[in-house]
């Protein structure tokens, strides 16, 4: 099969057919050997890569997960979300790909770095539906992670490009389900039963719209003088933002006791703060709901969520005369168009008045 000279520009490449090779020479020796693709700009991408690799500068996977954990995360995003990376950087760590330069499969933890491509993305996703029966949303935040990682190698000089960032993700589009927002009736069984500490949390969720790690870790010091506002500077989105407070959402913090050792504003114990808030209220909602089935009471099953006071929140702001886009700024969302969801959960007249700029705030 005769060999045809490549384009101009394209250094130690060449063809047999249709297929490119890679023809270098490194410490004296003279490589050879098909790069596996009949595509031109392929073929440069592995060329730079395998003679990266033949000269011992490619990076390993474990070695780019570690400086992105120590140097990036720290510094990028909050510790929650930070946290949140690395669980998804863990379960796709076994995902089985394939190396682009030897053909073989292999642990995407034996991957160097500089051979992920769009195609070593779309076998992850491929991997995590059939091995972790993973969800669109779960793949969504698993991709976000390695497109972290990946973001921060370009900072460092190990890459060029983001295929993570670039991939097509409307081959998973995120399907949100619908709101179900608890109602008043059930926000009062749940905290008749819970103790007053506890129960005034929750109902700050609701007065309040704020996340849980926000109320949970809520300091006296975030408080304004006059007590009708709460600064937050540890957010989601790294930017920070004024709650208003509602007379409820005042009274609520009134009525708390200030613990004399600790500045937390919902305290346990000796003035700590409530950790795996989310499980525990999981725990206190099936406890309230088996002594329910015990006693033979005939009522619904408690299922809300301690986000879904937060949603409630958002659809009553609404309700109550709120323009969507205080709302935005009120909730912390980067996008309106995550906002607008609760545009759904309120009638026609509403949506409109919602909708206009400088509308009243609740």
């Amino acid at each position: 099969m005769s060999k045809r000279p490549s384009a101009p520009g394209d250094q130690n490449l060449y063809q047999v057919g249709d297929t490119w090779y890679l023809k270098v020479q490194i410490g004296g020796q003279q490589v050879r050997e098909s790069l596996r693709t009949t595509d031109q700009a392929e073929a440069r991408l592995r060329r730079d890569r395998r003679i990266a690799e033949l000269r011992g500068n490619l990076h390993s996977w474990p070695e780019a997960i570690g400086r992105w954990l120590e140097e990036f995360l720290p510094e990028n995003v909050d510790p929650s979300t930070a946290e949140r990376y690395a669980v998804s950087i863990g379960q796709i760590d076994p995902a089985m790909v394939t190396d682009t330069t030897t053909g073989r499969r292999v642990p995407l933890s034996e991957l160097p770095l500089e051979r992920i491509t769009q195609k070593t993305v779309g076998e992850i996703v491929s991997w995590s539906k059939q091995q972790r029966d993973a969800t669109n949303a779960t793949l969504r935040r698993d991709l976000t992670a390695l497109s972290s990682v990946l973001h921060a190698s370009i900072g460092w000089g190990w890459r060029d490009d983001n295929p993570a960032r670039t991939w097509d993700r409307s081959h998973i589009k995120e399907r949100r389900e619908p709101i179900v927002l608890p109602t008043a009736e059930e926000i009062e069984r749940y905290c008749a039963d819970v103790k007053p500490m506890w129960a005034a949390a929750v109902r700050f969720l609701a007065a309040t719209g704020m996340r849980e790690s926000e109320v949970f870790g809520l300091q006296r010091s975030q408080i304004s003088a006059d007590g009708r506002s709460i600064t937050l500077t540890t957010t989601k989105a790294r930017r920070a933002r004024v709650v208003p407070l509602s007379p409820t959402g005042v009274g609520i913090v009134v009525g708390i006791p200030r613990h004399i050792k600790s500045g937390v504003v919902f305290w346990h114990g000796d003035g700590l703060p409530y950790r795996n808030v989310s499980s525990r209220h999981i725990q206190i909602r099936e406890r309230l709901n088996a002594a329910d089935e015990r006693a033979g009471r005939k009522r619904n099953p408690l299922k809300f969520r301690l986000h879904d006071l937060r949603h409630l929140f958002a659809v009553n702001y609404l309700r109550d005369g709120g323009s969507i886009y205080d709302l935005q700024l009120v909730l912390g969302h980067s996008s309106l168009k995550v906002t607008e969801m609760y545009l759904d959960y309120v009638d026609p007249t509403t949506r409109q008045r919602a909708m206009r700029f400088g509308g009243g705030s609740a």
